[in-house]
């Protein structure tokens, strides 16, 4: 039996914390896969390559989240993340 307030369209997701790394994995209700890998501080650490525009940043070497992954993550010293685009290392900031 479902209860009243679970949706039909969840999100599954499973998440394993060890000592240094903590991976995740997520199941999007149109069943799009993500997985990821970060620090079990919680920090994910990046490299820019190039400032492409402002608010808008090319990373340097490959990154394993999918696209949009990062949206609404908080950006040390200041910002959120507005979008990411996987194929071209794109990473846009506001605020």
């Amino acid at each position: 039996m479902k209860s009243a307030h679970q949706s039909e369209k969840s999100w599954k997701v499973r998440v394993d914390t060890g000592g240094t790394f903590t991976d995740g994995w997520a199941l999007s209700p149109d069943g799009d896969e993500c997985r990821c890998k970060v620090l079990s501080s919680s920090v994910i650490r990046v490299q820019v390559e190039k400032v492409v525009a402002g608010g808008c940043y090319q990373l340097a070497g490959d990154h394993e989240f999918a696209g949009n992954f990062l949206r609404g993550f908080q950006v040390e010293g200041g910002g959120v993340v507005a979008d990411w685009n996987p194929k071209g290392g794109l990473l846009s900031i506001h605020g």
